[in-house]
């Protein structure tokens, strides 16, 4: 059983299905979505999943394949600082 749950994620709506799944969930306690999904995939992850008293981080990967191949992918990160803390090493 997880507590955090990362996610990297096709297309907007199977970031939605997931994160529904997740809610249901007993131990989880943060989703952080990898997906470059947009705000409008974001909001609904973070209405279902604060339901259930799962932290939302919106997390995605910039860079592509170019950038996964020369090593300079970027992550941004937007969600609750504490909850982001217990994640960052």
């Amino acid at each position: 059983r997880a507590e955090t749950v990362l996610a990297s994620l096709p297309t907007p709506q199977v970031s939605n299905d997931v994160a529904a799944g997740v809610a249901d969930g007993s131990r989880v306690r943060r989703f952080v979505d990898l997906s470059t999904v947009g705000q409008r995939a974001a909001l609904p992850n973070y209405v279902v999943l604060r339901e259930h008293d799962i932290a939302a981080l919106d997390s995605p990967v910039s860079g592509g394949v170019h950038g996964a191949l020369a090593g300079t992918l970027a992550v941004m990160v937007s969600g609750p600082r504490g909850e982001f803390e217990i994640l960052h090493p």
